[in-house]
Formats: structure tokens, C-alpha cells, sequence
């Protein structure tokens, strides 16, 4: 369950990072989803 809230703190400062820029979707869902292995195997 912790892992879900942290995955979405990610995903709360991505939002913010890139609303300045035009990133697409695709590219914030790669990110997360790296990011979430990372977590997941550490």
C-alpha cells in the first residue's frame, strides 16, 4: 500500500514538472513506470 502512495507522489511531481513543457502521456507513463520497477526492486 505504501508503494501505491509513493507512486502517486511520483506521478503528483511529474504532473507539475511537466506542465510547463508539452510532454505527452506516453512519455510521463514510461517515466512512472520506470520509476515504479526501480521502487519495486530496491
Amino acid at each position: 500500500m505504501r508503494a501505491l502512495f509513493v507512486i502517486w507522489q511520483c506521478w503528483e511531481s511529474l504532473q507539475k514538472l511537466t506542465s510547463k513543457y508539452e510532454v505527452p502521456i506516453f512519455v510521463k507513463l514510461f517515466t512512472l513506470h520506470t520509476s515504479t520497477l526501480f521502487l519495486l526492486t530496491s
